[in-house]
């Protein structure tokens, strides 16, 4: 019998590698990073910035892709705290993904306490390196 998360609905034994996730409000944005890394990593996208955080206490992950705007007023920086708060995913890498691209900016999300940036638009190959430079053997 397999097990199902019951936020994600993933089939958690189906997966083999890191697991990446991503938190985007867009789900465009959510859906084209899900489809740049399939065949390559095992990935969850969400769009409720709770259920990401929830995800991530039960679950140990390899990367984490987080939207620094979500909407309604909220910030990647928030969410980050919350999820630094789990004991499983205190150290895993979280990669600020924004639209905004200027040098102040983007210090700001590096002090802020991401461990890295991808500033949108993106390729394929952009994201699949930047997890690379965090997952080796990847």
């Amino acid at each position: 019998m397999n097990e199902t998360d019951t936020v994600s609905g993933i089939d958690i034994e189906d997966l083999t590698g890191p697991l990446i996730m991503i938190l985007d409000d867009d789900q465009f944005s959510g859906q084209l990073c899900m489809t740049f890394l399939r065949h390559h990593h095992p990935a969850v996208f969400f769009s409720n910035p709770d259920d990401a955080v929830a995800f991530s206490k039960v679950h140990a992950l390899g990367v984490i892709l987080l939207d620094i705007d979500l909407g309604g007023g909220l910030r990647g920086e928030e969410v980050l705290a919350a999820l630094r708060q789990s004991e499983l995913n205190r150290n895993t890498p979280v990669i600020a993904v924004t639209g905004f691209t200027d040098e102040a900016e983007k210090r700001e999300i590096l002090q802020a306490g991401f461990t890295g940036f991808l500033p949108k638009p993106f390729t394929r190959n952009e994201i699949l390196q930047l997890i690379r430079d965090f997952i080796p053997d990847s």
